[in-house]
């Protein structure tokens, strides 16, 4: 059996003059404890630092760094110290921190602007290429550039490079990246650059081609670079590298990025931080290149309580170990010991056959258990329609009706959106069929299809992603609100996600896989009812804030996951978002529009085509047509499936509108409470007191002469406690707040 090539992978040591005082026993005890892993056996090939040997990229950090690197790392890499470790066996990368900012000038920072503003590779290329231009930008990573060349013996005229190594018969190409040659201060994320240029002279040459194994090594994540070449970078490295090893975020990361082509599959490895202070979780890890069957084992170690040790506490690996195969492409998972820690991004068929049985049916208002019919959501979904992205000018006149009507999963197909809509417009439901429709081969034909015009396109972005539907009036029950906090970061909005997955999970879906597709940007997360997240909830005497809490958490994580590719749609009454709060946001506005006429009667024609009694279908839609009264309702898809029930069951509508109008309220109510007339009377109480206070003014101290359609939330609030006072077998308890107005019937 050949044995395995080995890397050491640190990062992040982040040598400073000013705590060298807390971190020399961290990194003494560092050294000793990896000479321990080599006296048993784990002797290295290569040492693997991705970034931040530094703290602030000064000559005097980078002399204690040689210091511990020659007398107390280097001594210890070998189990005979009379045969050290060759010092090109060092694979460097500079990191952020390796940059001296004192050395970015104006016209440095000129530079970049117009090349972040260009958006062009050929001027990136133009600068790099040039020597004279590119000393410019380099001058942040000449005290960098020195230690190299004092370590290595040989000056290293830039900061990417690549090497070739033959290790016991097998070929290792590296491609050092710099991602840090535009750092320059804490607003870095989304304005760096690797630049075409710098992966053609790296990872894209001839001297990689027919390489056993291929690495690519670089500091910062993705969502660093530029959002105009992110794709293009992270795909050719994805593509072209069996192994992306970096660092940065100070905590590990492992992603197995699964191609159709076995041979491209790419495992994307971060380091934790070897040293961000004694009490900090510090990490790092060894890995081991296996080539039959081909391979990887992570190691993991990790500094606890004062000690370094190996890491138990990764998902799945309760002896610190995980093997990834990189040549298995119909289950990688199988026979694993370590599978939770496998980010294998691919969607597992369990999970896809979940979501078909979970999202596929539906209860027609309570129709199905009456009839003993087992009714698909595809058998009577009708598509949703909403405003197009940028208006064409003739939608400013009065006349629309030339106007072609803009699909709701056409724009999603596109870009991330948030879509209000009132209650009963079809949001929860567009959910559904949007997760449906991301499942490839669910476009089966309906036996009645859609008018012209309105034929839904096959969502083929959509369908290279791993859908989430969270409805937000159960996951805001599982978040840790603290001690009524409003703020969230990306990072725990992430986990509590990951946490709820956990909790109940789906067939074949985990939160470490979710999270895996977040951070390769290839998850499509669906955010149902922000409206339904409490604004302020009393819990256990403290006043909580659950929907602030979310919200901040979104703002914070939605760009970092729109520039790594993710696409997500958020709903809610318009009540549950202001302009402000959707600027905070920036998501596309797609407003659900009411259900057009052409719509109207093919969901009609569906409904009773479903319950096979297609003859009903006319005389529904006539009757919608002659009644003035109607057209208003059958524009709402949950009061027009209302009219289907009760048409139904007798072949006409009440004439008369209270009897209609109850007829409604008691199908939509039981479709709300299925099965428990005790929820459903107090309910009906509370509509029946408000709908008699927006007609009178009785409980708001007004004597309407006519009705008020509409009422505020302090009028709704106004009439429910009036009616508390009446009613205190019905509201004996608090009074929920009301959405921001209601329509009366």
């Amino acid at each position: 059996m050949t044995p395995p090539i080995r890397l050491l992978h640190l990062s992040d040591i982040h040598f400073r003059t000013g705590t060298a005082w807390d971190a020399d026993p961290v990194l003494r005890s560092l050294a000793s404890f990896i000479g321990q892993d080599v006296q048993a056996g784990l002797t290295p090939d290569l040492i693997v630092i991705t970034g931040d040997l530094a703290f602030s990229g000064k000559a005097g950090e980078y002399a204690l760094a040689r210091n511990w690197l020659t007398q107390e790392l280097w001594r210890v890499l070998t189990q005979d110290p009379a045969r050290p470790l060759p010092q090109d066996r060092l694979l460097l990368v500079p990191g952020n921190h390796d940059v001296d900012r004192d050395a970015v000038d104006f016209t440095a920072e000129a530079v970049q602007d117009r090349l972040l503003g260009g958006k062009d590779q050929s001027q990136i290329a133009k600068v790099l290429a040039d020597k004279s231009q590119r000393k410019l930008l380099l001058k942040r990573h000449a005290p960098y550039l020195k230690f190299c060349k004092e370590w290595l013996g040989k000056t290293q005229p830039l900061p990417w490079w690549q090497r070739t190594f033959d290790i016991r018969g097998q070929s290792l190409h590296v491609a050092g990246l710099d991602s840090a040659w535009m750092a320059c201060g804490d607003q870095d994320r989304g304005r760096l650059l690797l630049g075409r240029y710098q992966i053609n002279q790296t990872a894209l040459t001839k001297d990689a081609e027919g390489a056993h194994w291929r690495l690519a090594l670089l500091h910062h994540p993705w969502d660093y670079l530029a959002e105009f070449e992110t794709q293009e970078v992270r795909q050719q490295l994805y593509l072209h590298r069996d192994l992306v090893l970096r660092g940065h975020l100070h905590e590990g990361e492992v992603a197995l990025v699964r191609s159709p082509d076995p041979q491209r599959s790419c495992l994307e490895l971060a380091a934790g931080c070897d040293y961000e202070s004694s009490r900090y979780p510090n990490a790092f890890h060894w890995i081991e290149l296996h080539p039959d069957p081909r391979r990887v084992r992570i190691r993991f170690r990790c500094w606890n309580k004062g000690a370094w040790q190996v890491d138990r506490n990764q998902p799945g690996c309760p002896d610190g170990l995980a093997e990834i195969r990189l040549d298995e492409p119909e289950d990688p998972l199988r026979g694993s010991k370590t599978a939770a820690i496998q980010l294998v991004l691919t969607i597992p068929g369990d999970y896809l056959a979940w979501l078909r049985r979970t999202y596929g049916g539906i209860d027609l208002l309570g129709q199905d258990l009456q009839q003993g019919r087992s009714v698909t959501l595809s058998q009577v979904y009708c598509p949703a329609v909403t405003l197009p992205a940028t208006p064409p000018e003739r939608l400013q006149t009065p006349d629309r009706d030339d106007t072609p009507p803009t699909l709701l999963l056409t724009r999603l197909n596109e870009s991330s959106l948030y879509c209000p809509a009132p209650p009963g417009a079809g949001k929860s439901t567009f959910c559904r069929w949007a997760v449906l429709q991301a499942i490839p081969g669910g476009e089966d034909a309906h036996p009645i299809p859609p008018p012209e015009g309105f034929q839904e396109p096959v969502p083929v972005d959509l369908r290279r992603r791993l859908p989430l539907l969270v409805p937000l009036r159960e996951f805001w029950r599982s978040m840790d609100c603290g001690h009524g906090r409003r703020t969230w970061s990306r990072q725990e909005l992430e986990q509590a996600l990951a946490a709820w997955i956990d909790r109940a999970p789906a067939d074949g879906l985990a939160g470490a896989l979710f999270l895996g597709h977040l951070a390769a940007g290839s998850a499509f997360l669906l955010l149902d009812g922000l409206d339904e997240v409490p604004v302020s909830q009393a819990r256990d005497g403290t006043t909580l804030y659950p929907r602030a809490l979310l919200l901040s958490g979104l703002a914070d994580a939605l760009p970092h996951w729109e520039r790594t590719g993710n696409r997500m749609l958020l709903t809610s009454r318009p009540y549950g978002l202001d302009d402000a709060g959707l600027a905070r946001l920036g998501l596309a506005r797609a407003p659900l529009e009411p259900l057009p006429g052409p719509l109207q009667r093919l969901f009609v024609e569906r409904w009773f085509h479903t319950l096979a009694q297609p003859s009903l279908a006319a005389g529904l839609s006539a009757t919608i047509a002659e009644r003035d009264d109607l057209w208003p309702l059958a524009e709402n898809p949950l009061l027009l499936t209302a009219l289907c029930v009760i048409y139904g069951n007798g072949g006409r509508l009440p004439e008369d509108r209270y009897h209609l109008y109850q007829r409604l309220v008691d199908n939509v109510l039981y479709h709300r409470y299925p099965g428990d007339a005790r929820q459903r009377e107090p309910v009906k109480a509370r509509l029946e007191a408000i709908a008699h206070g927006m007609h009178t003014g009785e409980g708001l101290e007004e004597d309407r002469r006519a009705p008020e359609p509409e009422a505020t939330t302090a009028e709704l609030e106004r009439l429910l406690r009036a009616f508390a006072r009446l009613e205190p077998a019905y509201e004996a308890g608090r009074v929920e707040s009301p959405p921001s107005s209601a329509r009366s019937s």
